[in-house]
């Protein structure tokens, strides 16, 4: 438990740490994405998660060569 630190004389109230989760729509992000990969998903973070997904499955690795 955290206590503030002002010098009022008296009972102190106790402080507790509040999370706000804000989700932000950055257009410059946007823009730039759009710009470095020719697509367009807008805001919709799930179809760019799939279209960054497909990119994975259609560059396979390297074989690597047999030993003679």
């Amino acid at each position: 438990m955290a206590f503030d630190n002002s010098s009022s004389v008296g009972l102190k109230q106790a402080m507790r740490q509040v999370v706000v989760k804000q989700d932000e729509k950055n257009s410059a992000v946007l823009e730039s994405l759009t710009l470095l990969t020719n697509e367009n998903y807008g805001f919709d973070e799930a179809a760019w998660r799939r279209w960054r997904e497909s990119l994975k499955s259609a560059v396979s690795p390297p074989r690597r060569r047999s030993s003679p």
